[in-house]
């Protein structure tokens, strides 16, 4: 997946809590579910994209990708949030992005290094897909419009019902592909 739908989906993830998050919080979700793509920034100034989801896009770094992040969250907010509610916020967005990630064709090295076997749910042939971008357009477009006062909005439904719909495409492509007997494993 490409690198808005990973902060979209932290902003969605964030937004799955019943009491209103403080903006750090979010923040954290959002940065959270984009960082196991660092490894790709790092590549292409080596000038290739070999390596790239592998140790950032397994289950076992994740662990510690998560804690770094934590810290790093833990330290520019100077303590104000606890270091374990922050853990767990990275740990959720890193894992989304791995799920994501193991949507599209390509898949993920879930437990890379020990095995470099990717898995995949083999539903999305394209990095960016279109549905999806739509989705996620219309939820920046809300955004928008809240932040210029054009009309009101309430961000939370209107996030609630973003990524209602994209859940809809998600299990709708699951279920076709299933039937179709397309879900596979990489090798």
């Amino acid at each position: 997946m490409d690198i808005f739908t990973h902060s979209f989906s932290g902003l969605a993830l964030a937004n799955t809590t019943k009491k209103k998050l403080n903006k750090k919080i979010v923040i954290a979700f959002i940065v959270s579910a984009m960082i196991p793509d660092i490894d790709g920034i790092l590549l292409l100034f080596s000038g290739k994209l070999e390596g790239h989801r592998l140790l950032s896009h397994s289950l076992v770094f994740s662990l510690f990708l998560a804690a770094i992040c934590a810290l790093a969250f833990y330290i520019i907010y100077k303590k104000e949030i606890k270091l374990l509610k922050l853990y767990a916020i990275c740990m959720a967005g890193i894992l989304m992005h791995i799920f994501l990630d193991s949507l599209i064709v390509w898949g993920c090295p879930l437990f890379y290094p020990f095995s470099d076997k990717f898995y995949s749910f083999n539903i999305y042939l394209t990095v960016i897909d279109i549905y999806l971008f739509t989705g996620y357009l219309l939820l920046f477009l809300a955004f928008a419009f809240l932040k210029l006062e054009i009309f009101k909005i309430n961000m939370r439904k209107a996030v609630k019902f973003v990524s209602i719909f994209i859940l809809i495409i998600f299990v709708s492509r699951f279920l076709f592909q299933f039937q179709a007997g397309r879900i596979t494993t990489l090798d």
